[in-house]
């Protein structure tokens, strides 16, 4: 494998399948190695899945992390990225494409959040309303 410009190209030995498979895993393997260095560690894995608001206790991640752990490596290559993840690939693929409920988890936060502050402001209106009405 070889950085190019930032991106990932398949070493020669690595043949793209008919399929695509290969070409898939390559923009996963991208999108999650944030300093561009053709290895991802466990880190870069779980901060993507974290801005999802998914979290490490959640079933569908846990294979992939057990077999981090049991590769016994800080960080991993593109051939090590596509065993880990080839059985566990599309909760993956859709927390990196924000193809979830919830696509882009932050936001939906600061909105709720937001929405909280102004129904918080919303009541104690009401209730100084009703305390001024209830004095007459």
């Amino acid at each position: 494998m070889k950085l190019h410009s930032g991106e990932i190209k398949p070493a020669k030995n690595l043949s793209k399948s008919s399929d695509g498979i290969t070409t898939e895993y390559l923009r996963m393997f991208s999108a999650l190695d944030l300093d561009a260095d053709g290895l991802i560690s466990k880190e870069d894995i779980l901060k993507k899945i974290r801005e999802t608001g998914i979290l490490e206790s959640d079933l569908r991640i846990l294979p992939i992390i057990e077999a981090f752990r049991q590769s016994h490596s800080a960080q991993i290559n593109f051939d090590q990225f596509k065993t880990l993840v080839s059985s566990n690939s599309s909760i993956l693929k859709n927390i990196i494409q924000k193809r979830l409920a919830v696509p882009d988890f932050d936001s939906f936060c600061q909105d709720i959040s937001q929405i909280f502050s102004q129904v918080k402001v919303t009541q104690r209106s009401c209730r100084l309303l009703h305390t001024t009405v209830g004095t007459r």
